[in-house]
């Protein structure tokens, strides 16, 4: 079966956020447009949403503080990350986000207590593993890392566009 080569992926994200009034009808609390920031030896970043403690509801819309790219246990990180061809990678970083710099880069092998669901929403994109094998994914593969070592490259001539969201884990 081929599969489509994926959604089409705007240069910036809109972000809604939908809260409940004092009467608890639903309302539009804010929206964002979210750009991208240089992402070293991949591309760009979208830092979607996330928070290093447990969201309690009902909630404003306001946009929680966290450090760093993984969450820790009760907390959780939505990234959307466009991986330009290997070729071709970004090799900046000087705009990402203060709370974000100083992160491993996603094509070192790398691992983390945490668990990941990774949706590829274009593109071909490969997840090495520890051992140096390769899963391969397509646009539409999901993928779930449960603190498993790896790293990503994009072997393509195109852009890949993965969607993360990782929730913090104990590790023993």
């Amino acid at each position: 079966m081929r599969k489509d080569q994926g959604f089409n992926i705007p240069e910036t994200v809109r972000r809604v956020f939908l809260a409940e009034d004092s009467d608890g009808s639903s309302i539009v609390a804010r929206e964002d447009v979210l750009q991208p920031s240089a992402f070293p030896g991949i591309g760009q970043l979208f830092t979607l949403w996330g928070t290093d403690n447990v969201i309690e509801l009902p909630d404003s819309g306001n946009v929680p503080s966290f450090e760093g790219t993984f969450p820790p246990v009760g907390g959780f990180r939505i990234f959307m990350t466009r991986f330009a061809p290997n070729e071709t990678a970004l090799a900046g970083g000087n705009d990402m986000p203060e709370n974000l710099k100083n992160i491993p880069s996603a094509s070192d092998l790398h691992s983390s207590a945490t668990v990941d669901c990774n949706m590829l929403l274009s593109g071909t994109l490969d997840c090495v593993m520890s051992d140096h094998s390769v899963v391969s994914l397509e646009a539409g593969d999901m993928i779930v890392l449960n603190g498993a070592e790896h790293a990503w490259q994009n072997n393509s001539a195109e852009e890949a566009v993965m969607l993360f969201f990782m929730t913090g884990a104990k590790r023993d």
